[in-house]
C-alpha cells in the first residue's frame, strides 16, 4: 500500500480520479495543477484506447461519445419502439458510479456474442437495421436523375486502423468494374478521396458520381438512404460494408489480403451468417470482368 501511495503521489494520477469521481459535479473550481493533470490522463487514456483498437484492427469501433451518438437515431427506428429510450449516448452511466450501483451486473460488449451467437442457427436471416423512408426517398430522388439503369455504390478504402493497408484499394483496382455497362457508379467512399476520385476520372474519363451536401462519414442516415437506393454495392471491409450488411442491401466484399483476420469475412464459402445479404470476393475476382456481370445479371 505504501509503494502505491507513493505512485499516486509521484504522478499525481489521484487529480485524474477525484476529476472522474466529481466529474457531474458543478460546484468548487479545481486549481490550474489538479486541471492539468486531470487533462494530461484523460489524454494519454483517450491515445491508449485508439491504440488498442489500432492493434486489434477493431476500426468499426469508435470510442468517442460524438461518433456514437450519431448511430442512435438509426438504432432508435430499426427496433422495437418501446426499447428506443435505452438508446443512450457512451458514458452516460458507464462514467458515473452512483448510476452503476443502479445495476446487478455489467456485461461488456466484447461479450455479448458468446451469449447470442454460440450457434450458427441463432445468425439473423434477415436484415436488422432499417432507416426512415424520407432519408430514402431524398437519395433515391438524386439517383433517379442518373442515365444508367444499375445503380453501383463503390467504397474502396478503410482507414484509423492497423489493417487499413491491407483492406483498402487504390481506384484503378477497380477498372474492370467501372467498365461495366449500363452503370451507374455512386462515390460511397468517406475520408479525403476527392483528389484521387478526380484524378481517375481525369485519366479514364469514367463517370463516378458523388451526392452532393451529404457527409458520407457524419451523416449515418443519409449514408443508409443512398445504401437503399442502390441495386449493389462493392466495397472493401470497412464500416460502411458493415452498416450495407446490417441494412441488407446487396452487396459484394472484397476480402482483405490477410482475411483470415477478420472472423467475419474468413468463411469457407462465399457467404458470411453475419450478414445474409453480403457476398464474399477476392481480389483476383476484379480481373474477371464477367464476374461482375453474372452478379448484375442476378439482379434482375
Amino acid at each position: 500500500m505504501k509503494i502505491i501511495s507513493k505512485i499516486f503521489k509521484l504522478t499525481k494520477i489521484i487529480y485524474f480520479i477525484d476529476g472522474i469521481k466529481n466529474y457531474a459535479v458543478f460546484k468548487g473550481r479545481a486549481n490550474r495543477p489538479k486541471y492539468w493533470f486531470f487533462m494530461l490522463y484523460w489524454a494519454i487514456g483517450y491515445f491508449l484506447l485508439i491504440a488498442i483498437e489500432n492493434s486489434m484492427g477493431l476500426n468499426n469501433i469508435d470510442f468517442s461519445n460524438y461518433s456514437f451518438s450519431k448511430y442512435i437515431p438509426l438504432f432508435q427506428y430499426s427496433f422495437n419502439q418501446n426499447h428506443k429510450h435505452k438508446f443512450i449516448k457512451l458514458g452516460s452511466i458507464s462514467n458515473h458510479e452512483d448510476k452503476l450501483k443502479n445495476y446487478d451486473f455489467v456485461l461488456y460488449a466484447g461479450s455479448l456474442g458468446k451469449f447470442f451467437r454460440n450457434d450458427i442457427n441463432l445468425f439473423p436471416k434477415t436484415s436488422y437495421l432499417d432507416v426512415e423512408q424520407e432519408f430514402i426517398n431524398e437519395t433515391k430522388n438524386k439517383v433517379a436523375e442518373l442515365k444508367n439503369r444499375f445503380n453501383i455504390g463503390i467504397s474502396w478504402k478503410s482507414f484509423k486502423n492497423r489493417y487499413a493497408r491491407e483492406k483498402s484499394l487504390e481506384l484503378e483496382e477497380l477498372i474492370n468494374i467501372f467498365k461495366t455497362p449500363n452503370c451507374n457508379f455512386l462515390n460511397i467512399q468517406y475520408g479525403d478521396v476527392n483528389g484521387e476520385i478526380n484524378s481517375f476520372i481525369s485519366k479514364y474519363k469514367i463517370e463516378i458520381t458523388t451526392i452532393k451536401n451529404l457527409d458520407l462519414y457524419k451523416n449515418l442516415l443519409g449514408v443508409a438512404g443512398l445504401l437503399k437506393s442502390l441495386d449493389l454495392f462493392i466495397s472493401v471491409s470497412n464500416s460502411t460494408a458493415h452498416l450495407a450488411g446490417a441494412l441488407g442491401i446487396k452487396t459484394l466484399l472484397i476480402k482483405p489480403h490477410n482475411h483470415a483476420t477478420y472472423h467475419y469475412w474468413n468463411q469457407p464459402t462465399s457467404k458470411t451468417p453475419w450478414y445474409s445479404s453480403i457476398k464474399l470476393i477476392n481480389k483476383k475476382t476484379l480481373n474477371q470482368k464477367n464476374n461482375i456481370i453474372k452478379n448484375l445479371d442476378k439482379l434482375e
